[in-house]
């Protein structure tokens, strides 16, 4: 069965996210599952911190299939899991983390955020992280 032009370009584009993830954190090849693991989780994260317009923004940002990751499993009118300190942030990324949980966390963060300082657009990572809180947003530096 032969792949679209459109479908093609948006598995090649999600690769090379995860890729980007893989070599950010400092994985030795074949870390593509992790790569993908850590990318879902730190968005997820990120996207249940936003205000709901933010995280709109953001996604309108993300290649196709990262959109769907970014959105997988939303409840945007639940507040009950809001994150407002870096000990939660890390928490719920690394439970979202598994079956990889013996991994440095920090580092985790720190290298999905390069990537996506690096991969969208000028000035779109600098507006995400205004809008979190100054401790989490510390992760990046």
């Amino acid at each position: 069965m032969a792949t679209t032009p459109i479908l093609e370009n948006n598995i090649h584009q999600t690769m090379d996210w995860i890729y980007a993830v893989e070599e950010a954190c400092h994985w030795d090849d074949e870390n593509q599952r992790k790569a993908f693991i850590a990318l879902r989780a730190v968005l997820h994260q990120l996207r249940d911190l936003l205000a709901l317009e933010t995280a709109a923004a953001l996604s309108s940002q993300l290649p196709l299939l990262i959109r769907g990751i970014f959105f997988e499993n939303w409840k945007p009118d639940s507040n009950s899991s809001k994150i407002f300190e870096r000990d939660d942030f890390l928490k719920k990324v690394g439970k979202a983390m598994y079956p990889y949980r013996d991994m440095d966390i920090e580092k985790t963060i720190k290298g999905v955020f390069n990537v996506l300082s690096r991969k969208l657009p000028p000035g779109v990572f600098e507006n995400i992280l205004q809008a979190i809180p100054k401790d989490i947003q510390e992760l990046y530096k």
